[in-house]
């Protein structure tokens, strides 16, 4: 569990009374450097086998080195334990972006046929 503050922006533009289109980007900034599992370096990869079940230490082996997935990777398998596998000085960031539109119904669906209004723009 780690804390995450959020930065970002964004608009809504109202096409009309009923509709609007929109746009947000936001950064997340983490205090962690867990996230993606990449900190630090390398352990034993025998040590699966000592505590995870065979279907799990299956899925570690698999997952524990992914250089020679990467065009021009390190073709081997198991790198030195204690090779250095990432930056444990620079804590995991993120961005995420939202295109929204959405619409309002008009008063034929209001309780007691009360006109839906736009929230006020100042107050």
């Amino acid at each position: 569990v780690s804390l995450i503050v959020p930065i970002g922006a964004g608009f809504k533009y109202y096409v009309n009374d009923n509709f609007y289109v929109g746009f947000e980007i936001t950064h997340r900034k983490s205090f962690t450097d867990y996230m993606d599992d990449v900190s630090t370096t390398y352990i034993d990869n025998n040590l699966f086998a000592k505590y995870l079940s065979p279907e799990q230490t299956a899925m570690a082996n698999q997952l524990y080195y992914r250089g020679n997935l990467v065009p021009n990777g390190v073709n081997t398998r198991n790198p030195p334990v204690g090779d250095i596998r990432g930056n444990p000085k620079q804590n995991d960031s993120y961005f995420s972006s939202i295109i929204r539109m959405g619409f309002r119904l008009d008063n034929w669906n209001s309780p007691l046929s009360v006109k839906q209004m736009r929230c006020p723009s100042f107050y």
